[in-house]
């Protein structure tokens, strides 16, 4: 009797042992499973307040590309329109400095004739 005691005592233990260790087992992958989730919302805030960071920096530069785009295309239109006035003035007096020659030309033709 005292064997068949022992049996049922060692199977009894035996059983508890195995839910024991069935059930730490699902609590270890439960808790796996919350920290992988934990851990990855952390990595997606991060990645989100990274990306932010980011974002906001390449807005600042664009503001800044933007501002010195806007400079150099006045700039450049300030220059085209003094070297066309600039032009315009050296053009009017080349054709000034070419009818004078073209009348001093006639000038001397006519008085040759006279």
């Amino acid at each position: 009797m005292g064997n068949l005691l022992d049996n049922l005592v060692k199977k009894s233990l035996a059983k508890c042992f195995y839910t024991l260790k069935a059930h730490d087992h699902q609590l270890t992958r439960r808790y796996q499973l919350i920290s992988d989730k934990a851990e990855a919302a952390v990595k997606a805030k991060l990645l989100y307040k990274w990306y932010a960071r980011y974002y906001e920096e390449a807005q600042k530069t664009y503001v800044v590309y933007k501002r010195g785009l806007k400079q150099k295309s006045l700039t450049a239109l300030i220059l085209n329109r003094r070297k066309a006035a600039v032009m315009g003035k050296k053009a009017e007096r080349l054709r000034k400095d070419t009818m004078k020659v073209k009348a001093i030309q006639i000038w001397i033709a006519f008085t040759k004739d006279a």
